[in-house]
């Protein structure tokens, strides 16, 4: 089971390197399409809260390291922020699943709830060592300018979860019926 968490791990943290990179190539800004985002969000559901977390913490700087992108100090508030959206969208999925309420609310309750606290989180962080005047505009900045990669996000995540849990249902179907 580990080795199914470390391989998918792995695999995210490949593509929350690859699709900031095709984002540059293409001149759209990062800020817009929010590609860095999208590994983390998805980590809380396919690996866990904690695995989750440590990507979102270990994109920002990779990324920075490979690319120069996010600039400093932008970096160092976005590991908070995908940290967060990795932790937060595990923890939040867990507990619903727990409570069994509809698999598919479940999905976009915990991706909206991690998405909102991950930019709250950043927003504190920002206002409190950069600028205090305004967060409720610099929140607002953020979400007009990211919604083209909120919009996919909401609609690939969803997707991706649902059709890899019911992949994952159908093996374990097959496996009890063979078993029979």
């Amino acid at each position: 089971m580990k080795i199914k968490l470390l391989t998918r791990s792995g695999l995210l943290i490949a593509l929350g390197i690859i699709l900031p990179y095709i984002t540059h190539m293409t001149g759209v800004a990062g800020s817009i399409l929010l590609p860095m985002h999208l590994p983390p969000l998805l980590a809380g559901f396919l690996v866990g809260p904690f695995y989750a977390l440590l990507i979102g913490a270990i994109l920002p700087p990779l990324n920075f390291a490979i690319s120069g992108m996010p600039p400093m100090p932008i970096m160092a508030f976005m590991i908070l922020e995908l940290s967060a959206f990795g932790l937060f969208t595990g923890l939040i999925y867990h507990k619903l699943n727990k409570i069994n309420i509809n698999k598919k609310s479940n999905i976009f309750i915990s991706l909206i709830g991690a998405m909102l606290i991950g930019r709250i989180i950043y927003v504190l962080i920002f206002s409190l060592l950069i600028e205090f005047e305004n967060p409720l505009a610099i929140i607002a900045g953020g979400i007009i300018t990211g919604l083209p990669g909120i919009i996919s996000q909401l609609i690939l995540i969803p997707l991706i979860v649902i059709s890899l849990e019911n992949k994952n249902n159908l093996k374990k179907n097959s496996k009890k019926s063979s078993i029979i």
